[in-house]
């Protein structure tokens, strides 16, 4: 075998090696990108998810606060519909509670609603019923809503926790006040009496701030506002109104004072000779 065989297979695998090489090389690089580039395609791929997640999260969120929005709002108008009509069953004539309790009128059809409403408090057709019930006394007095409205929450002012007998005595003075034409002849409605200021502040409320918020209070009564208690003395107070307005009486025409001072206040209508009357924390007096 000759030399130049042994040079040749010797070149030829040198050929071949390098071959090898190149095809090698050639090989590799493509396989290390192509793994880069699933690894970045699956990056892709998560991110994309990870959006659409949080697309579809917040359209969802939005959907569940537009409807809790339309539950409130719904929630909201039936609650102001159930305040205005509490407000205006506190203030019924028995012959409009009585055409409800009959199915006559129905608080949940517009047109009876809006007539309950504008009947709540009427000085037409409600005398005759009161004049049997409190010892045949007239209702000689003109009164309207505002009337009731400043009487009703004078009374829960001065005595918001006091029994009705109390209230009704609070109420009795202000109105005797009113048709009282020699001290008092300088007022002459219900609302000039509370906020007479002729000999200085009558009723302290009027000056200390109880009578703007009891005024808030009768036009709302909102139990998401006030407490249960509130709501159930102003009502309690206006009952009283009522029956004060209609001629309930429980201390005599010429007791134009009280106060809460029993005893010193006793002590001086006794030395003055003039008559009194002693209700709960109250004294209700002539003078002295």
């Amino acid at each position: 075998m000759s030399i130049s065989f042994y040079w040749k297979k010797i070149f030829k695998g040198l050929v071949l090696a390098a071959f090898a090489a190149i095809a090698g090389a050639f090989f590799i690089v493509p396989s290390g990108a192509l793994k880069a580039a699933e690894t970045q395609e699956s990056k892709d791929a998560e991110t994309q998810e990870s959006k659409a997640a949080e697309t579809q999260e917040s359209k969802a969120a939005e959907t569940q606060e537009s409807k809790d929005a339309e539950t409130q709002e719904s929630k909201d108008a039936e609650a102001q519909e159930s305040i205005k009509f509490r407000v205006a069953e506190a203030l019924l004539p028995d012959y409009i509670s009585e055409l409800i309790k009959s199915g006559v009128l129905t608080p949940d059809k517009e047109a009876d609603f809006k007539f309950i409403e504008e009947n709540a408090f009427s000085t037409v057709d409600v005398e005759a019923e009161y004049e049997e019930k409190y010892n045949k006394t007239k209702w000689n007095d003109s009164f309207g809503k505002a009337d009731l409205k400043y009487l009703s929450c004078i009374i829960y002012c001065e005595a918001n926790s006091m029994s009705n007998e109390g209230k009704v005595a609070v109420g009795n003075v202000v109105l005797n006040r009113m048709r009282n034409a020699s001290d008092w002849g300088h007022v002459t409605t219900i609302k000039e009496v509370i906020y007479d200021r002729k000999w200085g502040v009558q009723f302290s409320p009027t000056a200390n701030g109880s009578m703007k918020k009891a005024l808030k209070l009768y036009k709302s009564m909102d139990p998401e506002v006030y407490h249960d208690w509130e709501i159930k003395y102003m009502e309690q107070s206006i009952e009283a109104a009522k029956q004060v307005l209609r001629g309930k009486k429980v201390v005599p025409d010429d007791f134009l004072y009280f106060n809460g001072y029993v005893t010193s206040s006793k002590k001086k209508c006794e030395a003055a000779g003039t008559c009194y009357k002693i209700i709960g924390p109250h004294i209700y007096f002539q003078g002295y």
